[in-house]
Protein backbone atom coordinates (compact mmCIF):
# COMPACT_ATOMS: atom_id res chain seq x y z
CA UNK A 1 0.00 0.00 0.00
CA UNK A 2 2.90 2.38 0.65
CA UNK A 3 3.83 2.26 -3.06
CA UNK A 4 0.28 3.21 -4.05
CA UNK A 5 0.28 6.07 -1.55
CA UNK A 6 3.61 7.29 -2.93
CA UNK A 7 2.32 7.09 -6.51
CA UNK A 8 -0.90 8.87 -5.55
CA UNK A 9 1.10 11.73 -4.11
CA UNK A 10 3.39 11.71 -7.14
CA UNK A 11 0.38 11.97 -9.47
CA UNK A 12 -0.91 14.97 -7.55
CA UNK A 13 2.54 16.60 -7.67
CA UNK A 14 2.76 16.02 -11.44
CA UNK A 15 -0.66 17.62 -11.83
CA UNK A 16 0.24 20.65 -9.71
CA UNK A 17 3.49 21.03 -11.68
CA UNK A 18 1.54 21.02 -14.95
CA UNK A 19 2.89 17.71 -16.28
CA UNK A 20 -0.50 16.44 -17.44
CA UNK A 21 0.71 13.31 -19.29
CA UNK A 22 2.71 12.11 -16.26
CA UNK A 23 -0.13 12.99 -13.89
CA UNK A 24 -2.65 11.12 -16.02
CA UNK A 25 -0.49 8.00 -16.37
CA UNK A 26 0.38 7.91 -12.69
CA UNK A 27 -3.14 8.53 -11.43
CA UNK A 28 -4.65 6.01 -13.84
CA UNK A 29 -2.19 3.38 -12.61
CA UNK A 30 -3.07 4.07 -8.96
CA UNK A 31 -6.81 4.11 -9.64
CA UNK A 32 -6.63 0.83 -11.57
CA UNK A 33 -5.29 -0.79 -8.38
CA UNK A 34 -7.37 1.25 -5.89
CA UNK A 35 -10.49 2.71 -7.54
CA UNK A 36 -12.05 3.64 -4.19
CA UNK A 37 -10.13 6.95 -3.90
CA UNK A 38 -12.56 9.67 -4.99
CA UNK A 39 -10.14 12.56 -4.39
CA UNK A 40 -7.70 11.01 -6.86
CA UNK A 41 -10.48 10.70 -9.42
CA UNK A 42 -10.92 14.47 -9.11
CA UNK A 43 -7.23 15.09 -9.77
CA UNK A 44 -7.42 12.78 -12.79
CA UNK A 45 -10.59 14.50 -14.00
CA UNK A 46 -8.94 17.90 -13.88
CA UNK A 47 -5.84 16.62 -15.70
CA UNK A 48 -8.03 15.09 -18.42
CA UNK A 49 -10.09 18.28 -18.68
CA UNK A 50 -6.95 20.38 -19.18
CA UNK A 51 -5.77 17.86 -21.79
CA UNK A 52 -9.13 18.35 -23.59
CA UNK A 53 -10.15 14.72 -23.10
CA UNK A 54 -13.63 15.85 -22.15
CA UNK A 55 -15.66 12.64 -22.08
CA UNK A 56 -12.99 10.89 -20.01
CA UNK A 57 -12.86 13.88 -17.68
CA UNK A 58 -16.64 13.78 -17.17
CA UNK A 59 -16.45 10.08 -16.29
CA UNK A 60 -13.62 10.71 -13.82
CA UNK A 61 -15.57 13.57 -12.20
CA UNK A 62 -18.51 11.18 -11.74
CA UNK A 63 -16.27 8.69 -9.95
CA UNK A 64 -14.87 11.47 -7.77
CA UNK A 65 -18.26 12.98 -6.92
CA UNK A 66 -18.22 11.80 -3.27
CA UNK A 67 -15.13 13.97 -2.70
CA UNK A 68 -16.75 16.96 -4.43
CA UNK A 69 -19.47 17.43 -1.80
CA UNK A 70 -20.11 21.12 -1.33
CA UNK A 71 -17.36 22.21 -3.77
CA UNK A 72 -19.17 24.23 -6.43
CA UNK A 73 -16.03 24.74 -8.53
CA UNK A 74 -15.71 21.00 -9.09
CA UNK A 75 -19.34 20.74 -10.17
CA UNK A 76 -18.74 23.63 -12.57
CA UNK A 77 -15.72 21.88 -14.07
CA UNK A 78 -17.65 18.61 -14.31
CA UNK A 79 -20.47 20.39 -16.14
CA UNK A 80 -17.99 22.00 -18.55
CA UNK A 81 -16.49 18.59 -19.30
CA UNK A 82 -19.95 17.31 -20.27
CA UNK A 83 -20.67 20.43 -22.32
CA UNK A 84 -17.36 20.19 -24.22
CA UNK A 85 -18.02 16.46 -24.74
CA UNK A 86 -21.27 17.34 -26.49
CA UNK A 87 -23.65 16.41 -23.66
CA UNK A 88 -25.41 19.67 -22.68
CA UNK A 89 -28.26 17.93 -20.84
CA UNK A 90 -25.79 16.06 -18.66
CA UNK A 91 -24.03 19.37 -17.98
CA UNK A 92 -27.31 20.87 -16.74
CA UNK A 93 -27.99 17.79 -14.61
CA UNK A 94 -24.57 18.15 -12.94
CA UNK A 95 -25.19 21.84 -12.26
CA UNK A 96 -28.55 21.00 -10.67
CA UNK A 97 -26.89 18.32 -8.57
CA UNK A 98 -24.27 20.83 -7.46
CA UNK A 99 -26.96 23.37 -6.52
CA UNK A 100 -28.67 20.76 -4.33
CA UNK A 101 -25.40 20.15 -2.49
CA UNK A 102 -24.33 23.82 -2.41
CA UNK A 103 -27.56 25.85 -2.67
CA UNK A 104 -25.86 29.23 -2.27
CA UNK A 105 -23.37 28.67 -5.09
CA UNK A 106 -23.73 31.66 -7.39
CA UNK A 107 -21.03 30.15 -9.60
CA UNK A 108 -23.32 27.23 -10.46
CA UNK A 109 -26.30 29.50 -11.07
CA UNK A 110 -24.20 31.57 -13.47
CA UNK A 111 -22.95 28.45 -15.28
CA UNK A 112 -26.52 27.16 -15.65
CA UNK A 113 -27.64 30.50 -17.08
CA UNK A 114 -24.87 30.46 -19.66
Amino acid sequence: MAKLDYDALLGAVYFEAGDLPAATRTLQRVLAAAPDRPALWLYLAQALLKAERFAEAADAFAKGAPAAEGEPVLYGLWARAHLKAGAPQRALDVLRQGLVRAPGADLLRREAAL
